[in-house]
């Protein structure tokens, strides 16, 4: 599937996206000092002026568009503010949102955050984890082992013994639908995961026991020397 890098999104292919007048824009931009520098949509507003379809609309894309941003920038791959980056609007379209890898996407979004969090409180700093953080609440809660939810005494991961964690949380949920089926063999891969300028490697051999591999089986599995990287918008500035 189709994955993307830093791109420049205008106000004119905002306006164009959400079928508003440019003018129109400046009341969906979110207000903060470094504004000119990241552009972000507020998402108080962006709800405001799209939450109602008006009767009778035949061309409801940007509608469509606006709500799938919406659910962006609130559960999928939230941030720190109240507001939603627009580069995510041209890849919403009824014709294109199938097509682009948003999987790989959430989760390079997700290891970003946990590597700037991390980053933060060894600075001894606080800081807090953005991102689809529902996934790592219900890990976190299906992990343990039946007789260890205790959650009147919180433990941390390390105190868990080997037999009292449930390595594979998610193996009797369900079977996928035939559509992604042929899917499933990406979790082994170790590839980057790219969400524009995050970029993170899916590491299989680093949680081969969540995967129901052995350590003798990580072999197999590619390499690659690869780190973390996170690129600067100012360095690509109108780059694809």
């Amino acid at each position: 599937m189709q994955v993307t890098g830093v791109e420049n999104v205008s106000a004119l292919v905002i306006a164009q996206e959400l079928n508003i007048l440019e003018t129109e824009l400046d009341a969906l931009y979110f207000k903060r000092k470094d504004a000119h520098k990241n552009v972000r949509l507020d998402l108080n507003m962006l709800r405001t002026r799209f939450e109602k379809v008006p009767e009778g609309c035949r061309d409801c894309d940007a509608y469509l568009k606006a709500y799938l941003l919406y659910l962006l920038g609130t559960v999928i791959m939230p941030n720190n503010t109240e507001g939603v980056s627009p580069i995510y609007l041209p890849l919403l379209g009824r014709n294109t949102v199938n097509k682009y890898a948003w999987g790989a996407a959430m989760v390079g979004f997700q290891k970003d955050s946990l590597n700037d969090t991390k980053a933060l409180l060894d600075q001894r700093k606080t800081g807090s984890i953005y991102g689809f953080v529902y996934a790592i609440m219900v890990f976190a809660l299906e992990s343990p082992s039946e007789g260890n939810h205790d959650r009147n005494i919180p433990r941390f991961a390390s105190e868990y013994e080997e037999n009292e964690v449930v390595w594979q949380p998610y193996h009797d949920f369900g079977e996928l639908s035939d559509e992604f089926k042929d899917q499933l063999s990406m979790i082994y891969l170790r590839v980057p995961c790219i969400c524009f300028n995050a970029v993170a490697y899916n590491r299989p051999d680093k949680c081969f026991r969540q995967l129901g591999l052995k350590k003798s089986e990580l072999q197999r599995l590619s390499r690659s020397r690869s780190k973390h990287t996170k690129v600067k918008f100012s360095q690509h500035k109108g780059q694809d």
